[in-house]
């Protein structure tokens, strides 16, 4: 992966190194109506431990909430990694990623096996810079806030750009998934973001593997830009307990 400062010149290539442990729990709250929270733990080392300002962790949580619509189709509503900010070893702070997705999940048979499929809405709940003059006052968009909980509520238009900008802010993905098992399945999918606002534009392939307590999960993402993709041969392994 190829680094960048705030003004875009090149770091040098990095392998950063990220743990992300987590404990879930669902209860139903209506027959259509399930709940969800999760306490995480995230750490960060963008250059393997060679700058301790690059090293960083925090303890958050997670909500959701699915409905179901039918037999076939679901909607889920989540905040993910609600939480202080990020600090780093030097004491330095910033803006965890909060996350707000929106997703519709439909399942289908095919030849007596289900096939899944999805669309997903995702806009990160941090602060975008506001453009400001020599003397740093805000020309267009809005300070940014101190407080590590504003931003869930002003993220959604602080945008110097205006209502046009947060619309790029919103990040669309597709997803399949078919079970060529009862324990087995295979898994593909597209998200698409502007360049100027990240340009994680990928195509993600995985496989699952369930029985009644364990699953395991291993993901592999293709970058899709022209620039410089983190997502770019990223490899993502998870493995899940249920009580």
């Amino acid at each position: 992966m190829l680094a960048r400062d705030n003004e875009g010149n090149e770091l040098g290539t990095i392998t950063p190194y990220v743990v992300d442990v987590s404990v879930n729990y669902s209860l139903p709250l209506t027959e259509r109506l399930t709940m969800g929270a999760g306490l995480r733990y995230l750490y960060s080392d963008l250059f393997q431990g060679q700058d301790n300002s690059a090293k960083s962790s925090a303890i958050n949580i997670d909500l959701a909430w699915l409905l179901a619509l039918g037999e076939q189709s679901d909607l889920l509503i989540q905040l993910s990694e609600l939480g202080p900010k990020m600090t780093s070893e030097n004491g330095a702070s910033g803006f965890a990623p909060t996350r707000f997705r929106v997703a519709y999940m439909n399942t289908t048979e095919i030849a007596d096996r289900a096939l899944n499929w999805s669309i997903q809405l995702e806009k990160i709940l941090a602060p975008t810079a506001p453009i400001v003059d020599a003397n740093g006052a805000v020309v267009s968009g809005r300070a940014i806030p101190t407080s590590f909980f504003a931003p869930i509520f002003t993220s959604w238009a602080d945008a110097p750009g205006g209502m046009a900008e947060e619309f790029t802010e919103i990040r669309p993905s597709f997803g399949l998934s078919y079970e060529v098992t009862d324990a087995l399945a295979i898994r593909s999918g597209y998200s698409y973001q502007p360049i100027d606002k990240g340009s994680l534009n990928y195509i993600g392939l995985g496989m699952s593997y369930s029985t009644d307590k364990v699953r395991f999960d291993a993901g592999y993402a293709i970058g899709m830009s022209a620039l410089t993709n983190p997502m770019n041969n990223h490899i993502q392994i998870g493995i899940g307990y249920s009580l």
